[in-house]
């Protein structure tokens, strides 16, 4: 059986087959291959069709698999109202996502308040809609290098000043 998926499952499903057995997890007793923009299992069907009951079971266990890893999750961003996929930016505690990656409105957000942190007793990044704490785990994740580095630099120059 052949059932499409996104680019972007099979993208990410090609990128950990090499890490990992991941194929393996859907089914140890069925033949697992990835094409251009579909998945194909195949599995022997013997008496009592355990064939389809295989090949439900490993479809059944790969859409778990791309809901668990929110790759066909989009939301869209507060700011410039695109709709994106889930990992490609972050949510701040509120709820309220920003885009990131390299002309991303999270960058732009941070830039927006590199003066005002270096003002800050904590140097902390807020939400511009909430002003909830946004962590440096996320800001790490998603920010461009070069904006990260502006950040802290900012926060070291603040410590020493």
């Amino acid at each position: 059986e052949e059932r499409q998926y996104s680019s972007r499952v099979l993208s990410k499903l090609r990128e950990q087959a090499f890490d990992s057995d991941i194929l393996g997890q859907f089914s140890h007793s069925a033949k697992v291959e990835l094409r251009d923009d579909t998945v194909q299992i195949c599995a022997v069907n013997q008496p009592k069709n355990t064939g389809k009951l295989i090949l439900s079971s490993a479809f059944g266990k790969l859409n778990f698999w791309v809901k668990q890893e929110k790759l066909d999750m989009f939301v869209d961003c507060c700011v410039c109202f695109g709709s994106f996929n889930y990992d490609e930016g972050i949510v701040c505690p509120e709820g309220h996502f920003y885009c990131g990656g390299d002309d991303g409105c999270l960058g732009n957000m941070v830039k927006a308040q590199l003066q005002h942190i270096q003002h800050q007793k904590d140097n902390s990044v807020l939400c511009s809609i909430c002003q909830s704490l946004i962590s440096n785990r996320l800001l790490a994740a998603q920010l461009p290098q070069d904006i990260w580095a502006n950040l802290d630099d900012t926060r070291i120059d603040s410590k020493v000043k």
